[in-house]
């Protein structure tokens, strides 16, 4: 890279948003950009953060920045946050077009050379970013070589260098997060005393559709109970919180960490309500002492996950579950009254119509072993950095974007736009899973009791059992030919989402 003399020490890290702006949505604290930014700040740099969640406007941030920082830092997840941090990157090269351009986070990570070779990245942070951004930042401040520095990767004479990967660092290595860093009371979260924390780092399981493997290399790191506790202990008496969401992978994979932890919340009369992830295959270990800890600590949800209701497809996606094991899940929230939320996945390459009945079956089946769990579901995309997303490309199943402005186009959480880069191969196309929508429509309506429990409270629902009874049939006998009661709920839907987006 190119020298250039800098003659302060500010560094300037951005958090673009998730999501378009939504009303209600909860913003949660920037957890990326406040790991780099903390340990930064203690090696003297004057740190600056910029998270356009809760900012009137980045433009007015960066055009209010004076002196010319060491570097500016992006950190991004794939989606919206790519896209508006492409448009953030243009206006700091706009503003200060001399100065790095950083950028960190899973996207880049899982993408680095596309990512780098874009003229709004500079270079890239691959990986647990703590230590390369502190060694990065010596080297620029002191106009000296990057090439000393682990999982870095950037434009040298034309040329794209890859450092040596990082081991994965035991997070006991690095400081407490710097609240003072950012005005906590700005995130709706926090308003509502609940915050976001993370307890842990990677998760030693395979699933096909989740990045965290090749992140972390099937590694995980735990802090220790008793830094966890005093932690807890600063944020529930500094800032009043009351609610916690552990942000971790997988807080459960030591049980006995975990355990220690909520122990030591009831000795220590941390009075917090928490949720956090669990393993299926983990928890259905656990003993009646186990489950009695969780409940008495003021767990408010346990997320489960189980992705599909055929052991064909578990094994397909390297779950490492059964399906008598998700059966089994369910039933122990449902003695310990511990509340849970479980998620499948639907619309894989591989799965049939009669996978997908299974699936659709399963969850029914979950309602009615434990009538509070919570069922969501969500379509299946291979996502870069995946075992799926290689093997959708090798079948030619995605073709995707060739530059990091492409990849700004692609924005999976938009609920009407499929993505832009998988190609119209019967196995992953939008008639697919239109298919799997009408499908799981007669489902829901016609079987799932959260359905049933909502047309009971008012007679003015009375004509709804009859639509329940319609569904039920269809989705029982398998006929979806003129399915008028679908197109009515599509018309409806749509109606929302545009009036939503003119609001």
């Amino acid at each position: 890279m190119s020298t250039r003399q800098v003659t302060n020490n500010k560094v300037v890290l951005i958090f673009p948003k998730l999501e378009r702006p939504r009303a209600g949505r909860l913003h949660f604290l920037p957890l990326s950009v406040l790991a780099l930014g903390t340990v930064a700040k203690r090696k003297g740099y004057d740190i600056r953060i910029i998270d356009s969640r809760v900012e009137d406007s980045y433009e007015d941030s960066i055009s209010r920045i004076e002196a010319e920082p060491i570097c500016f830092g992006i950190s991004a997840i794939i989606g919206y946050q790519v896209t508006e941090g492409v448009e953030i990157a243009k206006a700091i090269r706009k503003r200060f077009p001399k100065t790095p351009i950083v950028w960190g986070g899973w996207f880049s990570t899982m993408l680095p050379e596309l990512t780098v070779k874009s003229q709004y990245a500079d270079i890239i942070v691959r990986g647990q970013g703590e230590t390369t951004f502190l060694e990065l930042l010596d080297c620029l401040s002191q106009s000296k070589s990057l090439a000393g520095v682990q999982s870095l990767t950037y434009k040298e004479n034309g040329n794209v260098v890859h450092t040596p990967d990082r081991p994965l660092e035991d997070p006991t290595t690095f400081p407490p997060p710097d609240y003072e860093l950012i005005d906590l009371f700005r995130y709706n979260s926090v308003q509502n005393q609940s915050i976001n924390y993370q307890s842990s780092r990677g998760c030693p399981f395979r699933c096909k559709f989740c990045c965290t493997p090749e992140l972390y290399g099937r590694s995980w790191k735990g802090l220790e109970p008793k830094r966890v506790l005093d932690e807890l202990e600063y944020l529930a008496s500094k800032y009043k919180i009351n609610h916690i969401e552990f942000a971790d992978d997988n807080f459960f994979n030591s049980k006995e960490r975990a355990a220690q932890i909520l122990t030591g919340m009831l000795e220590r009369r941390i009075n917090l309500t928490y949720t956090a992830t669990v393993r299926i295959n983990q928890l259905i270990k656990f003993d009646a002492a186990m489950f009695d800890l969780i409940k008495r600590t003021g767990c408010k949800t346990l997320y489960a996950s189980s992705e599909s209701g055929t052991d064909k497809i578990l094994k397909v996606i390297q779950k490492d579950i059964t399906v008598e094991q998700i059966r089994k899940m369910a039933e122990l929230f449902a003695r310990y009254k511990i509340p849970v939320r479980t998620t499948f996945m639907v619309a894989l390459p591989e799965e049939t119509h009669e996978d997908l009945k299974g699936t659709l079956r399963l969850s029914k089946e979950l309602t009615e072993i434990n009538k509070d769990i919570d069922v969501y579901y969500s379509f299946f995309l291979p996502l870069p950095g995946t075992v799926f997303f290689d093997d959708a490309k090798a079948q030619g199943l995605v073709k995707e974007p060739e530059t990091l402005e492409g990849w700004a186009k692609c924005v999976p959480t938009d609920q009407r736009q499929f993505w832009l880069f998988l190609t119209k191969s019967d196995n992953l196309s939008t008639g697919k899973r239109y298919g799997v929508k009408r499908v799981a429509f007669y489902f829901w309506f016609g079987h799932f009791p959260r359905f049933a429990r909502f047309i009971s409270i008012n007679r003015l629902f009375t004509p709804l059992k009859l639509l329940r009874k319609v569904c039920a049939y269809r989705f029982d006998h398998d006929i979806y030919a003129f399915p008028i009661e679908w197109w009515i709920f599509r018309l409806i839907w749509n109606t929302k989402l545009l009036l939503f987006e003119k609001n």
